[in-house]
């Protein structure tokens, strides 16, 4: 509608390819960006749940040598 002028001054089209390449690049940017930190964020929940799993190990297994003091 800019580039037509409907209701408003009209913009140059080069402007407006200008403007649309900004915003595929910084798209590129962003999403290169989520892409890293989402693998990184995932090595860190995996080195997570791994120290989870040690804490959360049974105790049973030492209850016995305990009860024989």
């Amino acid at each position: 509608m800019c580039g037509f002028g409907v209701r408003v001054p009209a913009i140059p089209w080069t402007l407006i390819a200008w403007s649309w390449l900004d915003v595929a690049i910084w798209m590129l940017i962003l999403g290169s960006v989520r892409i890293i930190y989402d693998r990184f964020a995932s090595d860190r929940t995996a080195r997570h749940l791994e120290s989870v799993a040690v804490v959360n190990q049974s105790l049973h297994a030492y209850l016995g040598t305990a009860d024989n003091r």
